[in-house]
């Protein structure tokens, strides 16, 4: 416990070892598949609200960090899925600075059209996957797209998908023996495809959820086409993040997307990536990576 205290951000917590002990009971003792509430600690605790949230961004901290040690390492291959999905969007005025360059080529692009240039656009929380079925999702964010309001959520980018490197993470000498499934976006597909992947792809626009392929380099004689696994995924992860979390700090000018949520994605990579756990070997694990972050450089 001294360990704890004396080599983490939890010196600055201000109680004894023995409320410690218990926000790390309750914190173990939580659902698994959500992000934890400074309201349940204050509630099953008795502790203030602010030492609830310097214990959570401890803890956020330390579990992000491991998840993006693992995200680093992790490589896929074999039968993998691909999507993207959107976890909400938030509003930015024009003379935002951190989104200047995609508010200035939309406002180009209306002012050759003769279009009214709006003075609020919408950055759209996107988030792309990767995801070997039976394993985790391996999940990066690209730079977030703008739109002018009234406009569908935009897809996936090819630029977006070769920045987040996420078919990268196919090994050279697997990527003949790996299959890309995707929702029908081309631009997975053509980057799959100068990758030297084979690929398949449904149509969720026209409800082709799922289709069978002939297979080439597996036991089965046909695979089945889509991206339920990952579908499933998403939706996890929108259970963990949760509604309530902004998607948005500061404002005017200053507005930028919010860094917690960035970490929130980073903590369900992490639990992802060791399945459901007891809270006893959760506990361990937990201890396992504050000896980690302590011993690193």
């Amino acid at each position: 416990m001294q360990y704890l205290l004396q080599h983490s951000r939890f010196c600055g917590l201000k109680c004894d070892a023995v409320t410690l002990v218990r926000l790390l009971r309750a914190y173990v003792g939580m659902a698994y598949n959500r992000a934890p509430r400074s309201g349940d600690l204050v509630q099953q605790c008795h502790v203030g609200r602010t030492q609830a949230d310097h214990f959570l961004a401890v803890l956020r901290e330390v579990e992000a960090a491991r998840g993006r040690s693992w995200k680093a390492k992790i490589r896929v291959s074999g039968l993998v899925e691909v999507d993207g999905t959107s976890l909400g969007k938030f509003a930015v005025r024009a003379t935002c600075k951190r989104f200047q360059p995609q508010i200035k080529a939309l406002t180009a692009k209306l002012a050759r059209t003769g279009k009214v240039i709006p003075s609020v656009f919408f950055v759209h929380y996107q988030v792309l996957g990767i995801m070997r079925r039976g394993g985790p999702p391996i999940l990066a964010i690209p730079d977030l797209p703008v739109t002018v309001p009234g406009s569908r959520p935009p897809t996936e980018s090819f630029e977006g998908i070769r920045q987040t490197g996420l078919l990268h993470k196919v090994p050279l000498a697997r990527r003949p023996f790996t299959t890309i499934f995707s929702d029908g976006n081309r631009a997975w597909q053509t980057l799959a495809q100068q990758l030297r992947m084979t690929s398949h792809a449904v149509c969720h626009q026209s409800k082709e959820w799922t289709r069978t392929v002939q297979n080439k380099h597996w036991r089965a004689r046909h695979l089945l086409c889509g991206t339920q696994t990952l579908d499933r995924a998403w939706q996890s992860l929108k259970d963990f993040v949760g509604p309530k979390v902004s998607r948005k700090t500061g404002h005017g000018q200053h507005a930028h997307e919010s860094f917690l949520v960035r970490d929130l994605i980073s903590q369900f990579m992490y639990r992802q990536s060791m399945g459901n756990l007891e809270p006893g070997v959760f506990l361990l694990r937990l201890g396992e990576a504050f000896r980690v972050l302590a011993d690193a450089p």
